[in-house]
């Protein structure tokens, strides 16, 4: 098959949404299919705006530069950002493509991003045999009823009538019911999971085709359980121990080279992007008031504010409150080298409240390598795992006790950690795409 996946966020960006689209198109080229990618060459959200610089072999496909990143998968580049306003730069050029490049299948990502909503009105004039939307986003209040309005006059509500007659509009709709309306034209809108606010909302809709297709990992990726790491040797009672300072000093190693040393013993890991909302602050203070004694590292590709900053304050604050405590604070790194550090993880800690979060990559990829988890109840975390689900941080350090302080129950969190996993392998998700 040609398929066509537009997606807002993609490799090598690490965000949630570029790991997961990513991850779909490379597996439904690993099948055979020639998967083409229309993207920006920018990532321009959230108050942050970054170049993305990709590699591969060029090519011209209909016109327009395409990059083939990997046996049967191009990327197609689009210069698209946002001014603070709206969307702006090659809009007109993606639409262009995105509807007359034929293709078995037209796969497009998510909700209220520029490649979904430029497209959506022109969904019926699409080469695309089939149409399908994957949505990654969360609208937790969607179903809530807005406030009512002030009653209008007879005469404010005649005017309106007036008005619409005279332009052939039947019945003003809110934005909402114009989504729905062009939603019809997609053969399958799919959800990563059954709880999401927006699939139970949209399925009241009897004439909308919608159906569960969850983010994965690969099958060859998936490791088995793990066991929990004896604990240091105790200190020597003589001499007296050195002033407390980190055994890896940071500032006298190379980013690659802290991360080999990490490696080769237990640490705790977290992986988000420095925003507020990921929840560092709370992962940091639970760790400091557990008992909790191999170090704590932390890594984000993006920083929002002083997110990063704030956060290494805090643990200053922290080691003078609790005693000093080994934190370390990777930025920027590498993609494989993040996946090196979730392999070798002793255990993962996620505490976002993002409430946009629908289906947490973070999680999954932790489940892959057979590392227990301990996270907020955001996206769908209590369906993954509901007895690894915290509410604040008492609770979060209580559960890292109990994991770091019980080899058979952290064997046993590890264990139905990975028999899990097997439900969300790739190479299954795109049998179930395909058969649709």
């Amino acid at each position: 098959m040609v398929i066509l996946y537009a997606t807002e966020q993609y490799h090598p960006l690490q965000t949630g949404t570029a790991t997961a689209d990513y991850g779909l198109s490379k597996a439904l080229a690993q099948d055979g299919h020639k998967v083409y990618v229309l993207t920006s060459d920018v990532f321009n959200h959230a108050g942050i705006t970054i170049d993305i610089k990709r590699q591969g072999k060029a090519c011209e496909v209909q016109g327009h530069r395409a990059l083939e990143i990997a046996p049967n998968l191009w990327v197609l580049e689009f210069h698209i950002f946002h001014d603070g306003q709206e969307w702006q730069g090659e809009l007109e050029t993606y639409l262009d493509f995105a509807k007359n490049f034929a293709c078995d299948l037209l796969v497009n990502s998510s909700f209220f991003t520029w490649n979904c909503d430029v497209l959506l009105p022109h969904l019926a004039t699409c080469k695309a045999k089939k149409k399908f939307l994957r949505n990654h986003t969360e609208m937790p209040n969607i179903a809530k009823k807005p406030a009512k309005k002030p009653p209008q006059s007879k005469l404010t509500q005649l005017l309106k009538t007036i008005y619409h007659k005279s332009r052939g509009i039947k019945h003003p709709l809110d934005p909402l019911e114009t989504l729905k309306m062009q939603l019809r034209q997609y053969d399958k809108i799919l959800f990563l999971h059954k709880n999401s606010a927006f699939y139970q909302h949209l399925g009241q809709e009897a004439d909308l085709n919608l159906d569960i297709l969850p983010n994965g990992v690969f099958a060859k990726d998936i490791c088995p359980p793990k066991f929990l790491p004896p604990p240091p040797p105790p200190p020597p009672k003589s001499p007296p121990p050195p002033p407390p300072e980190s055994r890896l000093d940071p500032h006298q190693l190379s980013p690659h080279a802290l991360l080999e040393q990490l490696c080769q013993n237990p640490f705790i890991l977290n992986v988000s992007n420095y925003y507020a909302e990921k929840g560092q602050e709370m992962v940091l203070k639970a760790y400091y008031a557990s008992h909790a004694q191999m170090p704590l590292v932390f890594v984000g590709s993006l920083n929002r504010g002083h997110t990063l900053d704030r956060l290494k304050a805090l643990k200053t604050h922290e080691d003078g409150v609790h005693g000093f405590k080994e934190v370390f604070f990777f930025y920027g790194i590498g993609r494989d080298e993040v996946l090196k550090l979730a392999k070798h993880a002793t255990l993962f800690l996620h505490a976002s409240t993002g409430n946009y979060e629908s289906f947490p990559m973070v999680l999954l990829e932790s489940m892959q390598f057979a590392t227990p988890f301990i996270c907020t109840p955001v996206g769908n975390a209590r369906e993954l795992a509901p007895e690894l689900v915290v509410q604040d941080i008492p609770q979060m350090a209580v559960k890292i006790n109990a994991l770091l302080g019980d080899p058979k129950y952290y064997h046993h969190i590890s264990t139905a950690l990975h028999q899990r996993i097997q439900n969300f392998a790739y190479e299954e998700i795109i049998k179930k795409l395909l058969a649709f």
